[in-house]
């Protein structure tokens, strides 16, 4: 994920970007690191409302809250 991350940074691929974090976030939220999960999802959460992506914003949300259950 990580090397997709990068890559999607260097073609400013600002949704993926956010898809991918989401990912990562959620990897680490099933490790127990439950405050790298939020880090991670915060910043998915801020690319997205970047480009107005609604749908990607809602399910940023629900993964948050997915953190905290």
């Amino acid at each position: 994920w990580q090397s997709a991350l990068l890559n999607y940074k260097k073609n400013n691929d600002i949704l993926s970007q956010g898809v991918v974090l989401n990912y990562i976030a959620l990897a680490y939220r099933n490790q127990g690191q439950y405050q790298k999960a939020l880090k991670h999802l915060q910043e998915a959460l801020e690319l997205f409302k970047q480009i107005s992506a609604r749908g990607s914003i809602g399910t940023t949300q629900n993964n948050i809250g997915f953190v905290y259950n």
